[in-house]
């Protein structure tokens, strides 16, 4: 059997099509592959980013679609805790805003340029220390050095002043000890 245009010879009797179907005895060719651009990765199966966000609307921009605008053409989702718009007037919404990183950027950024005062809520990074079992893996990753392996004894040390809230040591923790929690006090 020869591999057709398209198809990659893998083994006898079997070959690879474009789409990744499986070729063999008896079995139809793959279908070639569409005019066009290849498919693009799924945005949902990449790592989502989320923050609790203050959005001011200033009169001019309070009867906009801003937050449909975000959906549709930014690809985030919300859950809206609160709302208070006055129609003509201005508003004020606060929401949780999450998707995947670029998305989050660029659906800022489209706030911003909208006219949209945009505060992030205060909330702080803790550690708790009872899941905690002083592996250090969120030493490898935290950019202020607020966590940092403790010598000569190899604890895991962390110092909250130092603590900027990026989140990065949550994912990376095995035993989920690194938690997000939202300042009252700030608010």
């Amino acid at each position: 059997m020869f591999a057709r245009r398209g198809e990659y010879k893998i083994r006898p009797y079997i070959t690879i099509g474009w789409l990744g179907g499986a070729v063999g005895a008896g079995l139809k060719p793959s279908p070639t592959p569409p005019p066009g651009p290849p498919p693009k990765i799924q945005l949902k199966d990449l790592p989502m980013h989320a923050e609790m966000l203050v959005l001011r609307f200033s009169r001019e921009v309070v009867d906009q679609p801003i937050i449909y605008r975000l959906v549709k053409d930014y690809d985030l989702e919300f859950n809206l805790l609160k709302a208070t718009i006055y129609p003509r007037k201005e508003g004020v919404i606060v929401l949780e805003l999450r998707g995947h990183p670029k998305n989050f950027r660029r659906g800022l950024k489209y706030l911003k340029d909208s006219g949209v005062q945009v505060k992030s809520v205060a909330r702080e990074v803790g550690r708790n220390e009872e899941l905690c079992y002083q592996c250090g893996a969120c030493t490898a990753v935290c950019p202020t050095g607020a966590l940092a392996i403790k010598r000569p004894e190899m604890a895991v040390a962390f110092d909250a002043t130092k603590c900027s809230a990026c989140e990065l040591c949550c994912p990376v923790c095995p035993a989920r000890a690194m938690e997000v929690r939202l300042n009252r006090s700030a608010l």
